[in-house]
């Protein structure tokens, strides 16, 4: 129905927003955003009922969200740790997209809301940067940079998962989506960047380009499973400003907090 509201927003007490997509022959989608994963059984219950008065020959669907579902999610991180690192910092911005946003703002923006969803649920999160500096000094070099966050990872012999958080750039600004990075040192790397992958593609919406096999230091180098997420490109338009919304922001940061999420509780 063309009278549909595209997009309604509530309270985000349970539910964020819902989102109605029309399609073809009358027909229509519905994405919810949640706090919390839907997908287990206990998360939703959805029916029928007749009509009533004068639509009394039509059905109503319902649909009831619960909002204690996320309590696996919880029960599953707690008492695990892992590393975040937002990906550059201090004296080097990383991508600078088109309207002067910088990657390495949105990359600690997400982080330390993932970071505060984690500590929530009652995990220990080693952050390699919380505020907006080099990790290894001032001025440091790339590749000292990238040595610095791997120590400071290997500082905790509790961790037991690194993430790093990144946003892509192209020379085209029309290049576009997400996708996550591992390097196999282990048997759980590319399963972490797979969960990280289906999480963003769920929550993001943006094109997903995949998971991919990348020699990037911070992989290759940490012991313990890791994955690096392109949150989007910053060098696209739309994209840059999706990135730098926080409203967007969060549902990363939930996407990335169900992935980890999900990694302990398989």
């Amino acid at each position: 129905d063309e009278h549909l509201p595209h997009e309604i927003a509530l309270d985000g007490a349970v539910l964020q927003r819902l989102v109605v997509i029309p399609r073809e022959n009358h027909r229509a989608a519905l994405r919810i955003y949640a706090g919390h994963d839907l997908r287990s059984a206990d998360a939703y219950r959805m029916y029928t009922v007749p009509g009533t008065g004068r639509e009394k020959n039509t059905e109503r669907l319902v649909i009831e969200i619960f909002a204690d579902a996320g309590d696996a999610l919880s029960k599953a991180v707690m008492g695990h740790t892992v590393v975040i690192d937002p990906g550059h910092g201090g004296s080097d911005t990383g991508a600078i997209g088109p309207s002067g946003a910088c990657e390495k703002d949105v990359a600690l923006a997400v982080s330390l809301r993932t970071r505060d969803l984690l500590t929530k649920a009652g995990a220990h999160v080693v952050m390699t940067r919380t505020d907006d500096v080099d990790v290894a000094y001032a001025g440091s070099s790339a590749s000292r940079e990238l040595q610095a966050r791997v120590d400071a990872a290997a500082a905790h012999e509790e961790a037991e998962l690194f993430l790093s958080v990144h946003c892509n750039s192209f020379s085209n600004p029309d290049a576009h989506g997400m996708e996550t990075y591992y390097y196999p040192k282990t048997d759980a790397d590319e399963r972490f960047a797979t969960l990280l992958n289906e999480e963003l593609a769920a929550a993001g919406g943006l094109y997903n380009r995949g998971v991919k096999y990348a020699h990037f230091y911070v992989l290759k180098h940490s012991d313990i499973p890791a994955s690096l997420a392109e949150l989007g490109f910053i060098s696209n338009p739309e994209e840059e400003q999706m990135l730098t919304d926080p409203a967007y922001q969060e549902i990363l940061a939930q996407a990335l907090f169900r992935a980890i999420a999900r990694y302990f509780e398989e």
